[in-house]
């Protein structure tokens, strides 16, 4: 059952209420989501996107707002214009805004490669701007897998990595490959191009390389550890 509040509290919860209330008159919603106060801030992303020539990216951007509402909840940015001065690597599609029954979605644009460099894309609402960084590369035409030794022993650790190359067969640098690794050996540390692991028992170790849809394997062969 509630607790109920000690009568000492009342006028100090009414104090709040009248602040609150008073506040709200004060707001300017026009343009605003239901949540917001003033805008302050439009953050956009994901920060570093990476994004294949010819293939999209797509990309959101919220705005945080002022006041006690700013505590709880977001600007969705309906209204954003988003923009890109470097037209040469990368091309901006527009996204449908989203149903009316749909109260979560926030602004979102598509970023279509169009040669490898670097690009910002920046959204804009209301005087207020945010911006973030996309990487154009060329598309991925395989990925390979390496680790320093095929064959080891329960207890041995070997450097396992993986690396993207183009269809003329140039490296592609900071590619980022989902990692996994299964079976014989763990990771020691954070999964990434170039990964310290452990064989922890007889058998095989596999590791899966992925970038959207193309996928390289290795395998490792774990023996028991020699007897003294």
């Amino acid at each position: 059952m509630p607790s109920r509040l000690p009568r000492s509290a009342a006028p100090a919860l009414a104090a709040l209420a009248a602040l609150t209330l008073g506040a709200c008159e004060q707001w300017d919603f026009t343009g605003l989501s239901p949540g917001g106060g003033h805008l302050t801030s439009v953050a956009v992303g994901p920060m570093h996107g990476v994004v294949e020539v010819g293939d999209t990216l797509r990309m959101g951007a919220a705005g945080s707002v002022d006041g006690l509402l700013g505590l709880l909840f977001y600007d969705r940015l309906l209204d954003a214009a988003w923009s890109s001065r470097d037209s040469g690597t990368v091309r901006l599609v527009p996204v449908p805004p989203p149903p009316p029954t749909d109260s979560e979605s926030v602004a979102q644009v598509l970023v279509r490669g169009v040669s490898p460099g670097l690009a910002t894309v920046t959204a804009t609402a209301r005087g207020i701007s945010g911006s973030a960084t996309v990487r154009v590369i060329p598309p991925v035409a395989r990925i390979e897998v390496r680790v320093t030794r095929d064959t080891v022993a329960v207890g041995d650790t070997l450097i396992v990595g993986a690396i993207g190359w183009d269809a003329e067969g140039g490296h592609i640098a900071g590619l980022p490959l989902q990692i996994e690794l299964a079976g014989s050996i763990r990771a020691l540390g954070f999964i990434g191009e170039n990964t310290p692991v452990v064989a922890v028992a007889p058998g095989e170790g596999t590791i899966t390389a992925s970038f959207r849809g193309r996928v390289g394997e290795g395998r490792v062969v774990v023996r028991a550890a020699p007897r003294d």
